[in-house]
């Protein structure tokens, strides 16, 4: 009785998750539509490639099919290898990243922990659990707080167990003035689990992608069974003219990076797809761009992520300080973001079919056993 209200549960939750996947698809596609004239309707030969693709995995994708509209019509590209959120989130981020530990391992608390070799912005306080503790981990008494505050320093707070993203669960502060009424709203505001951590001053060159946030560059990883790193993509995140943080769901903007040349890409996509030209964003200097800090980056992560074997799908995100290193601010394995697909990149690129294969259980001969 147990199994069957346990599956009964499970079939309810995939159905809701597709319904919202399909409104969110079609709601995109719909403003897109709305904001270019590039929009165009899937052509009959494109349904049946897409079905076709798709179906040898045992995966129905005709109530997704607006996400491929969406895909095609903004890149231009014809390519059914294109993963749709609902394809990512129900068969391939489930076969790939444990949840059942991603609440911990995510906890932005324990990033220090989990890479000490790693750089990462200054932490000023931690509360966890209710328990106020240093960047050491060792615990402090509320008396001790107001003291790990400098006058003229600006902080940033972040709910630790937030998953959130687009740049929520997250507070700035300036110059505090009244640091006991400021931590007070802070305890009120996020409660018992956050980190506070001095605002990263960037470097001079990464401020160029917008001078008002703090840019970051995203790269994503894929561990296979055999223990390599297999980096899949990277762009550069920046923020709309203005805001504060980098996130295109809070009106910023993606720019891919090409991993070969570590150079940016000519055009950059808000989080409709719509592409913008250099002159279209004269503040923000993103339009082939040299990333030095990529190939620092990438080996970092090929060495780290093999540390995380729960989690095999990692989004990092890497800002530049004023010295022009790089430093980790986060790292996403909970839903590791498909933006990259806007820019007309395949998210798994060549490795796609092994991909769905290996989360389907699909035997086809061109899957190697090596890559799912």
């Amino acid at each position: 009785m147990k199994k069957e209200v346990k599956k009964l549960l499970n079939t309810v939750k995939e159905i809701r998750h597709s319904r919202s996947s399909q409104r969110l698809d079609k709601g995109r596609l719909q403003v897109f539509k709305n904001k270019t004239a590039l929009a165009r309707k899937l052509t009959r030969q494109e349904v049946i490639e897409i079905l076709a693709y798709y179906d040898q995995f045992g995966i129905d994708v005709r109530k997704h099919l607006a996400s491929f509209e969406w895909y095609y019509s903004q890149t231009g590209k014809r390519d059914p290898r294109f993963i749709p959120e609902w394809v990512y989130g129900r068969y391939i981020l489930p076969y790939f990243n444990e949840k059942k530990v991603l609440p911990a391992y995510l906890d932005k608390n324990y990033l220090s922990a989990l890479f000490p070799t790693i750089r990462q912005p200054k932490i000023v306080l931690r509360k966890m659990n209710g328990y106020f503790l240093d960047e050491g981990y060792h615990y402090l008494k509320r008396s001790e707080l107001v003291d790990r505050f400098r006058a003229g320093q600006q902080y940033i707070v972040k709910e630790a167990l937030s998953g959130k993203g687009g740049g929520r669960g997250v507070s700035f502060s300036k110059d505090v003035a009244n640091l006991v009424g400021w931590l007070e709203t802070i305890d009120y505001q996020f409660e018992d689990n956050y980190v506070i951590q001095e605002v990263l001053e960037q470097s001079e060159e990464f401020s160029k992608f917008n001078v008002s946030s703090l840019n970051t560059c995203r790269v994503t990883s894929l561990l296979l069974p055999n223990g390599e790193v297999k980096i899949l993509n990277a762009f550069v995140r920046f923020g709309k003219n203005g805001n504060l943080v980098d996130n295109m769901s809070s009106g910023g903007f993606g720019v891919a990076v090409d991993l070969a040349t570590g150079i940016t890409g000519d055009f950059a996509v808000d989080v409709y797809g719509i592409r913008y030209q250099k002159a279209d964003l004269p503040v923000n200097d993103f339009s082939n761009r040299s990333i030095p800090i990529l190939r620092k980056v990438l080996s970092m992560i090929e060495s780290s992520h093999r540390e995380l074997p729960y989690i095999r799908v990692i989004g990092w995100d890497f800002a530049v300080d004023k010295n022009g290193d790089p430093i980790l601010i986060e790292y996403n394995g909970n839903f590791p973001g498909l933006i990259v697909q806007k820019t007309g990149i395949p998210f798994f690129g060549d490795l796609t079919d092994q991909i769905l294969a290996a989360c389907t259980g699909t035997e086809l001969p061109s899957a190697s056993n090596n890559n799912g």
